[in-house]
């Protein structure tokens, strides 16, 4: 999709994104994890509170129009946080972090700059390992970033694989319902596995280990079906996950 043909929509994001955090609920979050923002945005995220509660982070408008008004998957103090994807965790705006201490969602300058039309959605939870998302405004599309591996461009790829301080944008980037949808089936067809909601692995990425077992577990409990069962699935993968990794 030519990147003329997409135009950013907050109403598009917010939409996308509740739905692709709903299907987490499905599979292996407690539904407790998401927090939804109230008829008319978030109340207490303002541009003011940001720009004392975070010095750091210096967005434009449409940034924080966009931040008042997304779901957040809670994060809380130093706990071990919910992983929405392999080593990815989504950065709670509306948390204690964001509250009381001068943070920033975005990474830190090393690995890349992030301009005031980007929003960081998801980062590492800590570590090398993990992936960085982001939202660009102007563009209407979303990036996903591995540092470690390098660049893998895709058609709507902006940058020049020139590794520049804003490194983000050589990254592969999608339309932002074509982004979530591949999250989705990544989920679905068990190329990306939860174990429990703090902790999601990429089976590609342990060729090692005996991952079909793993895979028949999550069959078996009906993953991907109306007859999923949650509870069940969740408690019997991290006694076989336990028997194939440790």
């Amino acid at each position: 999709m030519a990147n003329d043909q997409l135009v950013y929509s907050r109403d598009e994001v917010v939409s996308e994104l509740t739905s692709f955090y709903e299907f987490l609920v499905g599979l292996h979050l407690p539904a407790s994890a998401i927090k939804h923002p109230p008829a008319g945005g978030w109340p207490n995220i303002t541009p003011k509170r940001l720009a004392s509660a975070v010095p750091a982070m210096k967005k434009n408008d449409v940034v924080l129009d966009l931040i008042r008004h997304i779901p957040f998957v809670r994060r809380e103090g130093r706990d071990e946080p919910y992983q929405i994807y392999e080593e990815t965790t989504a950065v709670d705006y509306n948390g204690v972090g964001f509250q009381d201490a001068p943070v920033s969602g975005d990474p830190i300058e090393e690995i890349t700059i992030v301009p005031a039309h980007v929003m960081t959605l998801a980062t590492t939870p800590g570590g090398r390992e993990g992936y960085y998302f982001f939202i660009d405004t102007e563009r209407g599309t979303i990036t996903i970033m591995d540092f470690q591996q390098g660049p893998a461009p895709t058609e709507l790829t902006q940058g020049k694989g020139d590794r520049s301080e804003e490194e983000w944008r050589d990254h592969a980037a999608y339309s932002v319902k074509g982004f979530f949808e591949m999250l989705k089936e990544e989920f679905r067809s068990l190329e990306v596995i939860p174990n429990g909601p703090n902790e999601v692995v990429m089976v590609s990425r342990c060729k090692f280990y005996d991952m079909d077992r793993l895979k028949e577990v999550y069959r078996t409990h009906g993953w991907g079906t109306d007859d999923y069962r949650k509870e069940d699935c969740m408690k019997k993968a991290k006694e076989v996950w336990k028997e194939i990794f440790m």
